[in-house]
């Protein structure tokens, strides 16, 4: 939920009206002691925010008007992107507005058990949502520790042969010298260059190698969108970083006149999952996404 959430909602339940720029407008009727009624919605994508609802925020919270404008379009810009991707956008106590089969945005009231019902299911898809984004991490992880494990492995597992050679070969080689007829030398052996094989031993030249386990995680800038003011910015970051539940940021661009401030998640994922990330970001984002590693 938005910090704005709470005071859109007291002012809808105060002034039973509302405008949201570019999603319609909210009408309710009279409170019957339980629950309020007549809820209507009408889609209008050239809907403006009142004014009246910017007034009220910006007196509550002791902000300036244009800044408090400022942040309601952030806000409600971003509403947009999560009712197009499928998810609703609850007022509390009065009920979803969510996208239509045929691409309009329309308003379905609920009662306590419908609102509860709502709510779990809601939470279920951030949860998923969730797993989605953090499963490259996991998967990256659990990589580098299988790598980590076959290293230490390796490395015992030479420590022990160069042992068992170093001593037990060398003390079996001393007695048999000592109760042979003849005066055959056996030649030392490598010990950091062989490999036991059932009964045989095998010598290794220098020019052989162990594979290397090679891996290929790394992070990367996936930017999304762009702003020339810097308070949007800022307050468009804090949003994501709130509701996403992901690594925000933005840098700038600057040119003779303005600077440009370039949003951007960073991401730290194997190569081979930067394109089906790309593509999840450009649906939920609904334009393309640029993608450069760090």
């Amino acid at each position: 939920m938005n910090h704005y959430d709470p005071l859109i909602q007291d002012f809808l339940a105060q002034n039973k009206s509302v405008s949201f720029e570019k999603i319609g407008h909210v009408t309710i009727g009279e409170s019957d002691g339980a629950g309020p009624k007549g809820v209507i919605f009408q889609y209008d994508k050239k809907a403006t925010t009142s004014q009246e609802l910017i007034d009220f925020i910006a007196e509550k919270t002791g902000k300036n008007k244009f800044l408090i404008q400022s942040d309601l379009e952030s806000h409600f810009e971003l509403t947009r992107q999560f009712i197009n991707i499928g998810k609703s956008y609850e007022l509390e106590s009065f009920g979803f507005i969510s996208l239509s089969k045929s691409g309009e945005y329309i308003f379905t009231p609920y009662d306590a058990a419908e609102r509860k019902e709502e709510h779990k299911v809601s939470k279920k898809k951030q949860q998923a949502y969730n797993i989605m984004h953090e499963e490259p991490k996991r998967s990256s992880k659990s990589f580098l520790m299988f790598v980590a494990f076959l290293i230490i492995v390796g490395v015992l597992g030479v420590i022990g042969w160069g042992t068992y050679k170093l001593f037990i070969d060398k003390g079996i080689g001393n007695m048999n010298d000592t109760l042979a007829t003849s005066n055959i030398v056996t030649p030392p052996v490598d010990t950091a260059n062989t490999i036991a094989t059932g009964d045989t031993t095998t010598i290794l030249t220098n020019t052989d190698t162990a594979k290397i386990v090679k891996n290929d995680t790394s992070t990367y800038k996936f930017y999304f969108g762009g702003t020339y003011t810097l308070d949007r910015a800022n307050n468009r970051i804090d949003e994501l970083r709130i509701i996403l539940t992901e690594e925000a940021y933005f840098d700038s661009l600057k040119t003779d006149s303005t600077t440009l401030y370039r949003l951007y998640l960073k991401l730290r994922l194997p190569s081979t999952d930067t394109t089906k990330m790309k593509d999840s970001l450009q649906r939920y984002f609904k334009h393309s996404i640029k993608i450069v590693p760090l």
